[in-house]
């Protein structure tokens, strides 16, 4: 390479590292794999004593990183995969300018605030086209058998909960100017959420390191999909949709047989909601002591959210129920406005009672009788601290036919309605019962048999 030529190239590379050091607010770029590889090999191409080896490793390292990050995804990227990866950093990078975009709109933040993230923007903007360069420096032509990170990422369209973070990309892909991008960043931040929340809708907690993991695919299920208990549903939809418009909600309890569609319910009003702002935290009653610190992290955000324990039955021995009655009733931590619990349970009364709580010795009764009846009420009383109680009784046979009629209309099995009718009845009785979860697994075995007869497999 001509002098001129490799001195032009060397200053190419410095401003790209120079971009990197003058990031303040989008620092947390440095922090990240993909960042720090890139860094590293920017360095390595302006040593002026390096060995090949260390270029050509470094450079696949970070091709590694790239690949898993644009594929494991199943989103297509936008532009190549390093571009790709610095715009899903943008949307979903928590630092003082993306928080409290969460909370107020650009006009009302401070003009230095908004004079850093701009000057982060054209800085982001240059380490946006780096491939080029990069390539470049490190000699490989365009034909080179090295491979490349242009053509990662998947080929499908983006997923409904991800189209927001899709079309943001593609602002950014098309804008000149990144720092006239502001306003609308600051408007997704505010809508979508930052850091873990822009990236997901349903989370889980995660008890080991106290905090949120996000669900890549949560359960598809829709309100559509769920024949039956219309009364019921409706109950829980209202008092959902009250709570979205930011008006007085209750905590809800849905209670009833094993398969009739409780929890399917509540995922269903994630999959309804989630663009109004809706978000769904899977907890498990072994984690109830960890509530408060839950509760801490979703009340910092603009997002509504319904904290789901699926299956809530407490043993005679188990404490864990006090923390979510302190909750229920009103600590001298209120639960935050943001913030609903559904819970469902086949048990009425969520903790269970032995016999002997009702038995007193005659050594001690008045004493022991004041305790004990204490003790029953402070068990029995768990399920009236949630608002509302919803009753999902177990289906009739006119009601479970109903549900796999409708479910072998949505899967478009063609089947003499007789024919389907006996079957039906013959599965409910060879195995679960009659519920919605048995007229399901029935639709599920049904259409698999249909299909694999067409193929004469």
């Amino acid at each position: 390479m001509p002098k001129k030529e490799s001195k032009q190239l060397d200053n190419q590379l410095f401003q790209l590292q120079l971009a990197f050091a003058g990031l303040s607010l989008y620092r947390n770029l440095l922090t990240t794999d993909a960042g720090t590889q890139l860094y590293n090999l920017l360095s390595l191409l302006r040593a002026k004593e390096v060995e090949p080896l260390e270029i050509v490793s470094a450079y696949h390292t970070l091709l590694h990183t790239l690949c898993r990050d644009a594929e494991l995804t199943g989103e297509p990227c936008v532009g190549d995969a390093w571009q790709n990866f610095l715009l899903d950093f943008i949307i979903t990078d928590e630092n003082p300018f993306s928080l409290q975009a969460q909370k107020m709109s650009l006009r009302d933040m401070s003009p230095s605030l908004i004079k850093a993230a701009g000057y982060d923007m054209k800085l982001l903007q240059q380490l946006f086209y780096a491939t080029s360069v990069v390539k470049k420096a490190c000699g490989f032509a365009s034909d080179s058998a090295y491979p490349d990170w242009h053509v990662f990422g998947g080929q499908n369209p983006p997923s409904n909960t991800n189209l927001e973070n899709h079309q943001i990309k593609n602002m950014f892909m098309e804008t000149p100017a990144w720092e006239s991008c502001l306003e609308k960043l600051a408007d997704f931040y505010q809508q979508k959420g930052c850091g873990i929340f822009a990236k997901y809708i349903a989370f889980k907690w995660s008890g080991e390191d106290k905090k949120l993991k996000g669900i890549p695919q949560p359960d598809p299920v829709r309100l559509d999909n769920l024949v039956g208990y219309k009364t019921e549903r409706k109950v829980i939809i209202d008092n959902t949709r009250q709570f979205i418009a930011g008006y007085p909600a209750n905590n809800i309890l849905l209670y009833g047989d094993r398969g009739t569609g409780k929890s399917s319910t509540v995922k269903a009003l994630l999959n309804e909601f989630f663009i109004k702002g809706l978000r769904l935290v899977e907890m498990t009653k072994k984690q109830l002591s960890d509530l408060p610190s839950l509760l801490d992290v979703l009340k910092r955000h603009p997002q509504k959210f319904i904290i789901f324990i699926d299956d809530l039955s407490f043993e005679e021995t188990e404490t864990e129920y006090l923390a979510l009655k302190a909750i229920l009733e009103g600590s001298l931590e209120a639960r935050p406005a943001n913030v609903l619990i559904y819970a469902t349970s086949n048990r009425r009364h969520l903790v269970k009672e032995k016999f002997s709580d009702r038995t007193v010795s005659t050594v001690y009764k008045d004493s022991e009788e004041i305790r004990i009846q204490d003790t029953m009420q402070e068990k029995l009383s768990l399920s009236d601290r949630f608002g509302i109680t919803v009753i999902f009784p177990a289906p009739d046979q006119k009601t479970y036919l109903e549900i796999v009629e409708n479910l072998a209309i949505q899967r478009s099995i063609a089947l003499d309605p007789a024919v389907l009718r006996q079957r039906a009845i013959q599965w409910s009785m060879l195995h679960n019962g009659r519920s919605g979860r048995s007229a399901k697994q029935f639709i599920d075995q049904l259409e698999g048999e249909l299909a694999l007869e067409k193929t004469h497999f």
